[in-house]
């Protein structure tokens, strides 16, 4: 196929005009907007559609962004931080660090200590005053824990912001 660039001529434009305008009626290209389909051509269509395999990454459940990119998960991820999340995950998603969030949501009375506003469940925020990772001990003492609004809880970890995961210890 030849390349570079293609000098569209006066002569060249207003043929294919004259071929647009033919082949679309109006002079526009409008797709297939306006078109009226048959019954039977859409049950041809579902049909077809229904027989044919979908790939993995559009199928229920997986995300097509990310279709083919298996170079992107696990180590291989540029974020990659040793797998030291999983456990994080596991335990922020288990049944005594939530009760441990509740009752600590309860002592504070839904209210963030640093600004005194009341929070409702997308600003609230339970804070550990003591480290999660360094002081596992401490993870699920509700005295170790603050109710803290989005704005504050950002504010009080962005000084530590930049070397967070070297500070962590599983």
């Amino acid at each position: 196929m030849p390349t570079g660039i293609y000098v569209r001529t006066k002569e060249y434009r207003e043929i294919m005009r004259k071929v647009m305008h033919k082949a679309w009626g109006s002079g526009k290209m409008q797709g297939a907007r306006g078109i009226k389909h048959t019954e039977a051509w859409k049950e041809r269509q579902s049909k077809v559609m229904k027989e044919k395999e979908l790939p993995q990454a559009f199928k229920k459940g997986k995300s097509p962004s990310n279709k083919g990119k298996q170079h992107l998960r696990g180590e291989k991820h540029w974020n990659w931080q040793g797998g030291i999340d999983e456990e994080h995950k596991r335990i922020k998603q288990s049944a005594e660090y939530k009760e441990w969030r509740n009752a600590v949501y309860k002592k504070d009375n839904w209210t963030c200590v640093e600004c005194k506003e009341h929070c409702d469940k997308k600003t609230i925020t339970a804070h550990h005053i003591k480290e999660f990772y360094a002081y596992p001990e401490l993870r699920f003492v509700v005295s170790n824990g603050e109710v803290l609004c989005r704005k504050c809880h950002q504010r009080k970890h962005k000084p530590r912001r930049n070397n967070y995961y070297e500070q962590r210890t599983v």
